[in-house]
């Protein structure tokens, strides 16, 4: 739907005129702002404003029954699996304080980080040498949600990562793939793995069987 704006006055006393168009913009930017949270993307959203701070990654989750609201937070950080230092806490909490409702509660949530191990046995084409670099590199970038896209309280499944396997050039068949968690801050739900809701996995041990054709 399209809306329209009228800018009453031109500009006198020094003042910039402001055109029709910058009047929309500002206007329309002031209505994405958040300044009440009342649902979980609110508080996504404030934490992401918050000044300052380098954010990465945040889900926010009600507790049903509890008024309370857990947020996970990521920063953004060259650290291979960063925290959330005292300060980044101590600033959250100043900037979420004032807008949270008064009958609700939040919590600021440390991210935790999931090793996932890979058993896999692969018919390969070529050398075992060449191969073997090649799927490994694969396994570390489709089970490194801390680095990539995924958000947290994802997925692995099981049957992307056998499809990602069976179309690379030097895999003939896949013969075997095992996936587990290391710790119980993951559920295996047949053959694929469900993240916490303030986890994200990355890779773990991952062993490799790689059978050369005709050997």
């Amino acid at each position: 739907v399209e809306a329209r704006y009228f800018c009453p006055a031109p500009g006198r006393g020094g003042i910039s005129h402001e055109s029709t168009e910058e009047l929309r913009l500002r206007f329309s930017a002031g209505m994405r702002e958040v300044s009440v949270a009342v649902r979980t993307e609110d508080y996504e959203a404030l934490v992401r404003q918050t000044p300052g701070l380098c954010i990465h990654k945040v889900k926010a989750v009600a507790v049903s029954g509890k008024n309370l609201v857990k947020i996970a937070v990521k920063p953004y950080t060259e650290e291979e699996r960063p925290k959330l230092s005292p300060d980044y806490l101590r600033q959250l909490r100043d900037f979420l304080e004032p807008h949270r409702m008064l009958t609700t509660r939040f919590e600021i949530c440390q991210p935790r980080y999931v090793p996932i191990n890979v058993h896999a046995v692969l018919s390969i084409r070529g050398m075992a040498a060449y191969a073997q670099k090649e799927i490994e590199q694969l396994l570390q970038t489709f089970l490194d949600h801390i680095n990539g896209p995924q958000e947290f309280g994802g997925w692995v499944r099981f049957n992307e990562l056998y499809q990602a396997l069976s179309a690379l050039p030097c895999v003939e068949a896949v013969d075997g793939l095992r996936l587990y968690p290391e710790s119980r801050e993951a559920a295996v739900v047949g053959s694929d793995i469900r993240l916490e809701d303030d986890s994200l996995c990355c890779p773990g041990a991952i062993h490799l069987t790689l059978r050369e054709q005709g050997r």
